[in-house]
């Protein structure tokens, strides 16, 4: 399943490492924190089995990706 988010995650690790350099902005800090907070929940509720719903969940983590890129 790891394998799957990989690209989540290296977005995450280059967010986190961004969030070291950027001016002390509150609206920065809340930005970083989302897009870091999202794709780790999604994750986290699909391993813990929180996705009982039927449809794809590939196609809903694309969605999330999508909305919360802008």
């Amino acid at each position: 399943m790891a394998s799957r988010y990989a690209p989540a995650a290296r977005d995450t690790s280059a967010l986190e490492a961004r969030s070291q350099t950027v001016p002390d902005d509150p609206a920065d800090d809340a930005a970083t924190r989302m897009l870091r907070a999202s794709p780790h929940g999604f994750v986290a509720l699909e391993a813990a089995g929180g996705f009982t719903l039927p449809g794809d969940v590939d196609r809903s983590f694309r969605c999330m990706g999508s909305a919360v890129a802008g």
